[in-house]
């Protein structure tokens, strides 16, 4: 019999959560809102599992990182959905773009100081 892993089982609760219950961002195109999202569905990955890399080392919790990976996920199916809302304008995208890189830096410094009072007390 095989175990489930803690990791496990986050991953598939983040599998169903970006499958079934996020809504398609792109649903202000109209027809082509499916086209569109399945397309979109190879990008979101990529990009939330590099923003991901930037505050997460690959291996040191993988549960952890696989629920920031399902966050990051959904805070980027957000920001397109709202930047939808606004009929994918460029000034949305942009703003959007820049809150975004806002939001991983933070995330980055918070991780940092963490791990130097994690260092620091040893």
């Amino acid at each position: 019999m095989k175990r489930f892993s803690f990791y496990g089982i986050i991953s598939i609760i983040g599998y169903f959560i970006r499958t079934f219950l996020l809504p398609n961002p792109f649903v202000s195109m109209g027809d082509r809102a499916v086209i569109i999202n399945y397309i979109a569905g190879l990008i979101i990955p990529v990009i939330a599992y590099v923003s991901v890399g930037v505050f997460y080392t690959k291996g040191s919790s993988p549960a952890f990182g696989s629920f920031c990976f399902t966050v990051t996920y959904a805070v980027i199916v957000g920001i397109l959905y709202l930047v939808g809302l606004f009929h994918f304008r460029l000034w949305a995208i942009l703003a959007f773009i820049v809150i975004y890189v806002l939001i991983i830096a933070k995330a980055r410094i918070i991780c940092e100081r963490i791990r130097v009072r994690q260092l620091t007390r040893f």
